[in-house]
């Protein structure tokens, strides 16, 4: 395991939280930890800005290979449904999701 990986695991073994992640093709739930960030997003409309909020979740990527529009991630029994392409970390090691509440 290289330094980054060990720093990684570290981080989400201290900070992350436990959760289920449901792929959307009905591929069988399976538990991961999940870092929870749930910062406002400022959106423009016309003149008019409008704080939204969202949900965005870490995810090891050793945890889930690739994750898919549509597929959810259960926290605190609130489902999150995944929007968009996730992107990875410049080690490929973490996933950042963007979500929504189902």
């Amino acid at each position: 395991m290289n330094p980054f990986e060990m720093a990684v695991d570290a981080v989400f073994a201290s900070f992350g939280v436990a959760a289920t992640y449901t792929p959307a093709n009905g591929d069988p739930v399976i538990t991961i930890t999940v870092l929870a960030k749930r910062p406002d997003e400022v959106v423009g409309f016309g003149e008019t800005r409008i704080a939204a909020e969202i949900s965005l979740f870490e995810i090891r990527a050793s945890d889930i290979a690739n994750p898919q529009g549509g597929d959810v991630i259960t926290l605190n029994s609130i489902d999150y449904t995944v929007q968009g392409a996730p992107t990875r970390d410049t080690e490929r090691l973490v996933w950042v999701v963007d979500a929504f509440v189902s």
